[in-house]
Parts: C-alpha cells; sequence; structure tokens
C-alpha cells in the first residue's frame, strides 16, 4: 500500500462525505466542535477500514459510523441518513468503475491503476473528481 496516496484519498473522501451529507440532510450540528471531532473520526475509522480490510467490511464500517453520528448524535431521520447512505457509496462505486473505464480507454493498464504507481494516484484523483461531479448533480435534482 502506498501511504501517502492512500492518506490523500481518505482526505478527499472525508471531504466528499461532509459535503454531501451537509448538503443532503441538513443535520443539526451543536457547535464547531462537534464538526471538527466528526471529521477527524470519520478520517480515523476510514484509515483504520482501510488497512487490509476487504472493501464491503470497510463500507460496512464506514456506513454504520455515518449511521450512527448522524442519527444519534445530529438528530436526523433514520430513512434519510439510509437513503443518503446508500446513495454516496453507489455513485462512489459507479465513479470508480467509470474513472477505472475511462483511464483504460485512454491506455493506461489496470494493473497500473490498482497498483503502487502514479498510475493509482492519477486513477483516484479521476475517480474521485467523477464522484464529486456526480454528488453535484444528486444536490441539485
Amino acid at each position: 500500500m502506498n501511504f501517502p496516496i492512500e492518506i490523500y484519498t481518505i482526505i478527499i473522501e472525508c471531504l466528499l462525505i461532509f459535503y454531501f451529507f451537509h448538503k443532503e440532510v441538513r443535520p443539526v450540528y451543536p457547535s464547531r466542535r462537534y464538526i471538527i471531532l466528526f471529521c477527524i473520526s470519520l478520517f480515523a475509522v476510514i484509515m483504520l477500514s482501510t488497512l487490509y480490510t476487504p472493501m464491503f467490511i470497510r463500507l460496512a464500517i464506514i456506513s454504520l459510523f455515518l449511521f450512527l453520528c448522524y442519527t444519534f448524535r445530529f438528530k436526523c431521520k433514520i430513512f434519510q441518513i439510509t437513503y443518503t447512505i446508500i446513495l454516496f457509496f453507489v455513485t462512489s462505486m459507479f465513479s470508480d468503475v467509470i474513472g477505472a473505464f475511462v483511464l483504460s480507454r485512454l491506455g493506461i493498464s489496470i494493473n497500473e491503476l490498482l497498483g503502487i504507481s502514479e498510475g493509482r494516484l492519477i486513477y483516484n484523483t479521476t475517480s474521485k473528481i467523477i464522484h464529486l461531479f456526480l454528488l453535484v448533480i444528486i444536490i441539485l435534482f
């Protein structure tokens, strides 16, 4: 695992989660202190779940963390937060597939995209930009 690339990806993913959930769910934050604590906790949960765990277990851990935080701490409705979590991760998977497809059509091999090199950085950046684009479309409609 290339540690700087994974840290970069986790930071971008935390920002995407915070942006999307803030716009889509409109939680009630008790104070700025809770926002900072939430972002640090989210980073830690994603970082710990990234280390040598399969993708579906990682998604389950992050989803459970988001569900518990937004339901009990930020006073959001259960169905709304469940729908938002599912929507976020479906668009995340969809953007990963689109990013891999676009880069493979440009001549970058799949092994290079998923390996430990600059290809992985390009792949992560491309998929996160596509993910942001999809989230903005969802928020606007």
